[in-house]
């Protein structure tokens, strides 16, 4: 089974709820919103038209637009 390759990059979330080395991820549809589940709150970031190069692989950024609380 093959790891995929890390497509994106996230910026703008504060560092305490997101570590540098989690930023740089893999995400099913690069072009769509992404949520996910993180602590106890959901992250949200959206793509920008910014592309980043780590490690010599092409990523597009994202970039942080809040968090909400799921409903109990």
């Amino acid at each position: 089974m093959s790891v995929a390759q890390p497509n994106v990059v996230l910026r703008g979330c504060p560092s305490s709820y997101l570590a540098e080395e989690e930023r740089v991820r893999h995400v099913p549809d690069p072009g769509d919103r992404l949520k996910f589940y993180l602590g106890n709150r959901y992250e949200h970031f959206v793509p920008t038209s910014e592309w980043e190069v780590h490690d010599g692989v092409r990523l597009r950024v994202f970039v942080w637009t809040g968090a909400t609380r799921p409903a109990e």
